[in-house]
């Protein structure tokens, strides 16, 4: 990766609408994210085990 990107994230979605709503949560989380990008695929590429989405907007406890 390489080029104008500080983090990439890869999400599995049921549909379009579904993904679309992951990403408008996380982005209401104010996580400091000032702009993303989407590209939707439609044929896998690369394999990969990939991350548990909730270990990544988790909130920690007080």
């Amino acid at each position: 990766m390489t080029g104008g990107y500080d983090y990439l994230a890869q999400f599995i979605a049921q549909d379009i609408h579904d993904y679309q709503t992951t990403v408008e949560s996380l982005l209401d989380r104010d996580l400091g994210v000032d702009k993303y990008f989407s590209y939707v695929t439609i044929k896998q590429v690369k394999r990969s085990t990939g991350y548990p989405l909730t270990e990544l907007i988790e909130q920690p406890e007080s």
